[in-house]
């Protein structure tokens, strides 16, 4: 027998009452045993509709299930790149990459000046400040 051939391991998935995720990235109902299908979603992410609970990630149910809940600040990683391969040695938890928000930069029109976000902020907040004194000293 081929040692690299491992046997399927099912485990209730936390939070989703009657649902089992397997080592092997299948998601089943434990009221019948009916393994559910996962399809692509946005951002090439796996996908699968667990009833009563809506359509859900695939490896945000597989890692919740093998790796434990997530850790404040990180996110799920495919350890190999590939969103397609759920399977639990695949998945680990590592610090999100911030794209926008604080300390992000925002571009003008055109593309031309990059200004930080925080600058933004408070430029548009200037702008908007004289408007409100205003409208505060108009209220009896």
């Amino acid at each position: 027998m081929d040692d690299k051939v491992t046997k399927e391991r099912w485990e209730k998935i936390p939070g989703y009452e009657g649902f089992e995720a397997s080592t092997l990235a299948r998601i089943r109902r434990t009221t019948d045993g009916r393994i559910l299908k996962a399809g692509k979603g946005k951002g090439w992410m796996r996908q699968v509709v667990l009833p009563g609970y809506g359509l859900k990630c695939l490896h945000l149910l597989v890692s919740r299930t093998f790796l434990g809940p997530c850790p404040t600040g990180n996110k799920v990683k495919f350890n190999d790149g590939n969103p397609y391969n759920c399977q639990p040695e695949n998945l680990s938890y590592g610090p999100a990459e911030r794209k926008h928000g604080r300390g992000s930069t925002l571009t003008t029109k055109g593309g031309a000046q990059k200004i930080p976000y925080e600058q933004r902020i408070r430029e548009i907040w200037q702008k908007l400040l004289p408007k409100t004194e205003l409208l505060l000293k108009r209220e009896p």
